[in-house]
């Protein structure tokens, strides 16, 4: 799928610090201090452990997962199945190339195994390698072409490859196929963005919001777009 640029959050603003002046005290400002100086307290921490501890806790469950496959695929070694579910935990870890390595193992055992195809391509998206991308989201389009997916992730490949035509072609096939898909619609915003045509990326972005209100990437898209 196609990686969007993460909104970095704004510097903090410092206060400006007036000169020093001698106040009586005032209970109810002293509790609202107290209280204020609490909830501050408690958001870092949730932020510190959300940033160490728990993405910590998170990866060792996906190790414990990769230990879990391993076995399997050892146990299994002619089920492709197992060597995608063990590739798609080495894609969450990070480690690119076994995942890779995986899933082309599960192809050696099935050529036209469909999830190896379409898992292969979801990688090679997300490293930018599109038109080994495109190759894989092909092979899924000739396995299985009822699957709305293949066609949509061929469209996203096209898209990367800045063959814009190819990519609204694969798109208006993945809404027949799949009318109320929000991600649909919002590709097919990216590609008439990309286009240059505004009035046709801002309806396909409202309709991708029509079935999906709380699609974050279609509400920013249009903000970019001034609306």
């Amino acid at each position: 799928m196609q990686t969007e640029q993460q909104v970095q959050p704004a510097g903090a603003v410092q206060p400006s610090l007036p000169g020093r002046q001698v106040k009586r005290f005032s209970w109810p400002v002293a509790l609202i201090l107290i209280f204020g100086t609490m909830a501050a307290v408690w958001t870092t921490g949730m932020t510190v452990g959300n940033a160490y501890f728990w993405s910590s806790v998170d990866m060792q469950r996906l190790e414990d997962q990769a230990a879990y496959y391993q076995q399997v695929v050892m146990e299994n070694p002619n089920d492709p199945q197992q060597r995608v579910n063990l590739g798609f935990t080495y894609f969450q870890l990070g480690r690119d190339e076994e995942a890779l390595d995986t899933y082309n193992a599960a192809l050696g055992i099935d050529p036209k195994f469909y999830p190896a195809y379409l898992n292969k391509g979801y990688l090679l998206v997300e490293v930018g390698n599109y038109d080994a991308a495109l190759e894989a989201f092909q092979e899924c389009v000739k396995i299985n072409p009822t699957d709305y997916r293949a066609h949509l992730n061929q469209g996203i490949a096209f898209y990367h490859l800045g063959m814009y035509e190819q990519a609204l072609d694969s798109i208006s096939t993945a809404q027949q196929l799949n009318a109320g898909g929000a991600e649909i619609h919002y590709y097919a915003g990216k590609i008439y963005e990309a286009q240059n045509d505004v009035q046709a990326a801002i309806e396909a972005y409202n309709n991708a919001l029509k079935f999906d209100p709380s699609y974050e990437k279609a509400q920013e898209a249009l903000m970019a777009l001034g609306q």
